[in-house]
Order: C-alpha cells, then structure tokens, then sequence
C-alpha cells in the first residue's frame, strides 16, 4: 500500500512552494514531483534514509531524501505543513525502505560555479544594462536589457552541454544536476522577457 502528500519541494537551489509538489511512495519508488522543477524518482538501492528537517516550523520543515546519485541534487527535501514525523513513518509504512550505505553518498561540491565564471557573468549582465542610461529617462527593454536577457537565455542552456562553456562554468559536471531546476527557470523566464521586449520594441 503505497502513500502519497501534497507540498512543496526543494531540489538544490530551487523550490517550488506548497501545494506545487507531490510525495509518492510505495514498496518499490519514492517519487518527489514539482511543478517547473521536473522529478526525482529514487529505488530503495539509491536512498540511505529520509529524514525529517525542521528549518522553521510550519513554513519550513518537511523530509529530506538522503541519497546517493551523484547526477541528482545534493539537496533534495519535500516541505510539509503537516507532521514531517508522520511522512517517514507514512513512507516506512508503505514499504519503502533506504537500503543504501552512507559511505556512498558523494562528498558536497560547495558552491556549483566557478567564481570567475559568476562574476564576468554578473559584470557582463549590469555593464550591458547600463547601456541603456544614455536615454532620459533610461529606457525599459532598449539594446542592453535585450543584450543582457538574450545573454541569460544562451548561457542557461548552452551550460548544459558538455564543452568549453560548460567546463568554464562548473566545477565539474556533476555540478550541472544541483543547477538544473535552477536553469529551468532562468530558461523560461529568459524566453519570456525576450519575446515580450521583442514585441514592445516592434510596437514602438
């Protein structure tokens, strides 16, 4: 008999708020789906075990789903309104059991980017801005902000592929799981912006 709770999920660096995320659990997969973020489907070979995680009751406490993939975020964790308790015990109840060795989850990788990498990137993003300060009053989607978001849309997908951009951008490749969700967004948000400067522009 399987379980299954709605809230929010955690996934690296991106969250996806309650009610957008969804726990399934039985004997053989636990399953953490969230909206935009995609999902994570974990074998009891791969999970050493959940544990509850209290941050700041109510608004942040859930489970956190200690595994041992090296292509999956480091951090992975299921927010709850509810009892983070009674969701491990839902979970053991269903059957599903970590079977996993600690010794095997890989070593934390810090900070996902090379540090160069983030500030050309943060440099180029402001210094192509500013090219639209000329104007008075400066000007809302002028060449730099479509230089800046066009510049945001490349790197968050060309970054995926293996290659000189991705070399220069990770600390190695496995860094690219704990960014994915993150990349997602900035890929939807980025195609968004761009399409709607494009359209003002044209309507001028």
């Amino acid at each position: 008999m399987g379980c299954e709770f709605k809230g929010g999920a955690r996934f690296g660096h991106a969250n996806a708020t309650w009610p957008l995320a969804r726990l399934t659990a039985n004997e053989s997969e636990l399953v953490i789906r969230a909206s935009l973020l995609g999902e994570h489907r974990f074998e009891p070979a791969d999970v050493v075990e959940v544990r509850p995680v209290r941050w700041f009751p109510l608004f942040a406490q859930g489970v956190q789903i200690i595994h041992t993939c090296d292509d999956r975020p480091e951090r992975i964790i299921f927010w709850t309104l509810g009892s983070p308790a009674r969701i491990c015990e839902a979970i053991r109840s269903s059957g599903f059991r970590g079977t996993a060795s600690a010794a095997d989850v890989p070593e934390p990788l810090g900070f996902p980017l090379r540090w160069p990498f983030a500030i050309v990137m943060i440099l180029c993003w402001n210094g192509a801005i500013l090219l639209d300060r000329p104007w008075d009053p400066p000007r809302i989607g002028g060449p730099g902000m479509l230089t800046a978001v066009s510049l945001l849309l490349v790197v968050s997908v060309a970054v995926r592929f293996p290659g000189p951009l991705q070399r220069l951008a990770l600390k190695e490749p496995r860094a690219l799981s704990r960014i994915r969700s993150v990349l997602d967004i900035a890929t939807v948000v980025a195609a968004f912006m761009l399409v709607a400067l494009i359209a003002e522009n044209l309507s001028r």
